[in-house]
């Protein structure tokens, strides 16, 4: 058997989220307190600024709304108009993170945890700002 680290997040009350790492050569964990308005602010700050996943937007064909999806994770979202579509994948993002201890040993959501982590450390404005940062693309 292979020694792995093991990281558990867990966002309790107080607003803090805390991470708790036991390192595969110890296997003594040591847990990590993130207050969210200093250090988890940052960590999240962090993960927002080098996250790879981008969403992509387009516009039906017949004019009839927009479909956006964040490739490689499978989370879709549709609505009316573009701002509901954004909001539609913002809750896509709360289901996947709430989903993705079921998810991770599948090969196409186990290089996921930074986007995971991203969502449990945002708000839902702050994920509206993340999804609306000049790197959204619009498919063509």
């Amino acid at each position: 058997m292979v020694a792995m680290t093991t990281l558990t997040v867990d966002v309790g009350g107080e607003g803090k989220a805390v991470l708790t790492a036991t390192p595969a050569a110890t296997d003594e964990a040591w847990p990590l307190a993130l207050p969210a308005q200093d250090d988890a602010g940052r960590l999240r700050h962090f993960l927002a600024s080098v996250a790879s996943w981008r969403a992509e937007a387009q516009q039906e064909r017949d004019g009839s709304g927009w479909v956006l999806h964040i490739p490689g994770t499978g989370l879709v979202a549709h609505g009316p108009t573009f701002n509901t579509a954004i909001d539609d994948l913002v809750r896509e993002l709360r289901e996947y993170a709430d989903d993705w201890a079921e998810l991770r040993s599948a090969p196409n959501h186990r290089d996921n945890l930074g986007l995971v982590l991203l969502v449990i450390l945002s708000t839902d404005a702050e994920l509206r700002d993340w999804l609306l940062s000049p790197t959204v693309t619009t498919a063509s």
